[in-house]
Parts: structure tokens; sequence; C-alpha cells
């Protein structure tokens, strides 16, 4: 015969643990509260209100973009850039021409002279009248007004040895700062 025990192990449904019957101490817990999430969301949109605020004050008090700074010899032909600032350096801050800006690059010569460093009264003697003539081409109006100035910008000693030869022409205000192209 066989053993019943199995069998009816397997008939009878598993037994459950009974929950723990409440203590009737009138304490009742508390329910959960959405206090704090409250409190958290309102701290939170005012820091990103805070945030908000700052940038769009920032933005409204910046008085001009950033600029960038370039080399005077990489300027391309129409680029306006502030002289003024930076005279002397062949590094010069290039803005807009809509901005207000003291010149602006007429066109750009390579020397191909081999020799030694020609000097500055050589390349007066050589493009000053070039960059005149380049001005009447370039901005008629601009070559008629009494307040336009035209001069050339070259590379110095140093860099004629390292083999930067260039020479641009250059015209602006250096009085009053323009806020259009000259042509």
């Amino acid at each position: 015969m066989s053993d019943p025990t199995p069998s009816r192990f397997m008939a009878e449904p598993p037994r459950r643990i009974p929950a723990p019957l409440p203590v009737e101490d009138g304490y009742v817990p508390p329910e959960k509260s959405k206090r704090g999430m409250r409190i958290f969301l309102v701290a939170l949109g005012a820091v990103l209100l805070a945030c908000g605020g700052a940038l769009a004050w920032s933005a409204a008090n910046r008085s001009e973009p950033p600029r960038n700074v370039e080399r005077l010899g990489e300027l391309g032909i129409g680029t306006c850039f502030d002289w003024s600032e930076h005279e002397g350096s062949m590094n010069v801050p290039v803005v807009n021409c809509n901005r207000p800006h003291d010149a602006q690059v007429m066109a750009r010569h390579i020397v191909d002279d081999r020799a030694a460093w020609p000097g500055e009264a050589w390349f007066e003697e050589e493009y000053g009248p070039r960059c005149e003539r380049t001005l009447r081409n370039y901005a008629p109006d601009a070559y008629d007004d009494p307040a336009i100035e035209v001069g050339w910008v070259a590379t110095d000693e140093v860099g004629w040895r390292q083999g930067h030869r260039w020479v641009s022409c250059v015209a602006g205000d250096s009085v009053n700062k323009r806020s259009e192209p000259l042509h």
C-alpha cells in the first residue's frame, strides 16, 4: 500500500501566518504628510527663478559681446577691428563692422622679397601710395571723407625674419569710432 501522508500534505492549502492584532492603546500612526515635498518644490522653484533672473540680468547688462583677438596679419579684407585699444600690438580685437570700431582692412599683400628687413621707410614709400589708391577704389565715399585716415600695417622685423612677410592696407577714423563698414 502506498503512504497517504504525501497526498494529504499536497491536498491541503498552505497555512498563513495571521497578522498581529492591533494594540488598543489609543495610538494612531500619523498619516504621511506632503508638506516636506511642497517645501522642497517651493525652494527648488525659488532657486531656479533666481538663477534665471541672474542670467537675464547678466545678458541685459552686457554692454558688448565678447571680442575675438586676432593677429593683424591674419585679418581678411573687410574685417573691422579696434586699433586704438591695442596700438602697436600685432593682436587686435576683431568686431562686427556694425559695432563701434576705428579701423577696417581694405587689402592684404604678401611681400615676396627674400632680402633682409627693408625697414619702415621702405614700407611707407612702397605701400603708402598703394593704400591711398586702394581706399579710393574700395570705398570712394570714405576716400572723400576728411575724417578717414588711411595707412598700412606690416609685419615687424622679428616676423620678417621668421618668414611672415605681409602688409595690410587699413583705413578708419582714429578720433571717432564708426558703427558701419567703409563701403
